[in-house]
C-alpha cells in the first residue's frame, strides 16, 4: 500500500513538473531575428554614468548628500541638460519613489536646486512600494505607461526590499525583481550606503553594503567618483 501510494505522489509530482515545464517554454530568436531588433540609438541616460535601461547603482557613505545628487540627476534628465555641465543627458521623463523622505523636505531641496514647477518629474513618497510585490511593480508601469515615463530613481535600496543583505541569493532574487522594470523600457537608478567603517580603507565596489559587491546585474557609480 506504502509503495502505491509513493507511486501517485510521484506521479502527481511529473504531472506538476510537466505543467511548469509548458509554462516556462523557451523560445529562441535566430540570428537574422536579433539582427533584425530594433535598439535605442542612444545607449547612455546620462552618459557615462547611466546606462539606458538598465540598473544603476549610486553608492556613497552614509549623509554624503546622496539624496541631493539623485533630485540633481532628475533634474537635469527633465530638462534634457548636462550634469554638472559635463555629462550629457537624454531628456526623459522621471519617476521618484522615495521611501526614505517626507515630500516637505523633497520640495524644499528642489527648490534650493531651482526646480521649476513645470518640469515632468512625478513622485511616490513612503507608500510602502517593495520591489517584491508584483502588484505593485505593475502599478508603477502602469503609471509609467499613463505618464510616459522612462526614468525611474528609487531612494533607497534598503527601503523597497526585505531581503537580507548579507544573503547572496535574497539580494540576487531583489535584483531579478527590479529588472523586470528594464524589461519593460524602463531605466533605473537606486540610492545605497557604502559600509561607514570601511569607507576610507577599500575600494570603492568593495565598499558596497552585503552581498551586492558579487551581484553583476547592475552598473555601479561611486558618488565619490563623481566628485573628482
Amino acid at each position: 500500500m506504502k509503495n502505491e501510494n509513493e507511486k501517485k505522489t510521484l506521479e502527481l509530482e511529473k504531472e506538476n513538473i510537466d505543467e511548469k515545464q509548458k509554462k516556462w517554454k523557451l523560445n529562441p530568436i535566430s540570428l537574422d531575428e536579433l539582427f533584425s531588433m530594433k535598439f535605442h540609438e542612444n545607449k547612455w541616460v546620462i552618459e557615462k554614468l547611466i546606462p539606458h535601461q538598465g540598473i544603476t547603482i549610486l553608492s556613497g557613505a552614509p549623509a554624503s548628500f546622496k539624496t541631493w545628487l539623485l533630485l540633481r540627476m532628475a533634474l537635469d534628465i527633465a530638462k534634457g541638460e548636462n550634469l554638472f555641465g559635463q555629462f550629457k543627458c537624454e531628456k526623459n521623463k522621471v519617476l521618484i519613489i522615495d521611501e526614505e523622505n517626507h515630500l516637505r523636505l523633497v520640495r524644499d531641496r528642489l527648490k534650493l536646486l531651482g526646480a521649476e514647477s513645470t518640469l515632468p518629474i512625478y513622485f511616490l513618497s513612503q507608500n510602502g512600494f517593495l520591489v517584491s510585490k508584483k502588484e505593485l511593480v505593475k502599478n508603477v508601469l502602469e503609471i509609467c505607461e499613463q505618464k510616459e515615463i522612462d526614468v525611474i530613481f528609487i531612494d533607497s535600496l534598503v527601503r523597497v526590499n526585505t531581503a537580507e543583505e548579507n544573503d547572496a541569493s535574497q539580494m540576487a532574487e531583489v535584483f531579478r525583481c527590479i529588472k523586470f522594470f528594464c524589461q519593460h523600457g524602463k531605466t533605473i537608478i537606486i540610492t545605497h550606503h557604502d559600509k561607514k567603517e570601511y569607507f576610507a580603507k577599500t575600494t570603492a565596489q568593495n565598499r558596497l553594503r552585503g552581498c551586492l559587491k558579487f551581484i553583476h546585474l547592475f552598473y555601479y557609480v561611486s558618488f565619490s567618483l563623481i566628485l573628482r
